[in-house]
């Protein structure tokens, strides 16, 4: 299960194409400022834009999880910790290749 419970924390699963990230319009300002992961009921090619999550609300599509941004700056935090993340399984990734 890709989006689970463990304890208090929310756990995502990110890497087989079975989690849609789609974006939200929060509080009717007609602007996307809210994340959401969605499970998919079938495995995706990763990548794959859902054309029937387009213009549906967070609550429409039964989002399991959601990051609301109030501002630039948590935005610009979370974008800077995922590149640390991406940076470390390029290079995991690397050492696999290297290793086959």
């Amino acid at each position: 299960m890709p989006i689970y419970n463990d304890g208090d924390t929310k756990v995502c699963i990110f890497g087989k194409g079975d989690i849609s990230v789609c974006t939200f319009k929060y509080d009717g300002s007609g602007l996307d400022t809210v994340l959401g992961f969605v499970q998919d009921t079938k495995d995706n090619p990763i990548g794959t834009i859902n054309e029937h999550h387009i213009g549906l609300s967070a609550d429409e599509m039964d989002t399991q999880v959601i990051m609301h941004f109030d501002n630039v700056v948590s935005v610009d935090i979370v974008i800077s910790q995922l590149q640390v993340i991406r940076a470390d399984l390029v290079k995991m990734q690397e050492e696999k290749e290297c290793q086959s």
